[in-house]
């Protein structure tokens, strides 16, 4: 993903478009997995979602947006984002 965002950076749209593409391409492939369980299916699909946010999010750091402030409160809401992710995963880990 970094490796796309350095070789198109003068093209941001095709960027987005690329990421969206990852996880559409992400959330197929979970899709034909095989799981054990139905909870582990479902937290594959958590995991996809809380990146397709973060990724979202990390849109608004471009330079299409110009105010400071409103980067600032996107950059809390996105490290909610990721602790809410860590903590949720930890828990699923310690809990099994």
């Amino acid at each position: 993903m970094a490796v796309i965002v350095v070789i198109f950076r003068d093209y941001f749209i095709f960027q987005i478009f690329l990421k969206a593409m990852m996880i559409v391409a992400a959330v197929i492939i979970i899709g034909t997995i095989p799981f054990n369980t139905v909870a582990k299916r479902q937290a594959e699909f958590l995991n996809e979602v809380i990146i397709m946010l973060v990724l979202y999010n990390m849109i608004c750091f471009s330079p299409v947006v110009t105010d400071y402030e409103a980067k600032h409160k996107i950059g809390y809401f996105c490290c909610f984002v990721v602790a809410s992710h860590l903590f949720i995963n930890l828990y699923f880990i310690l809990s099994t």
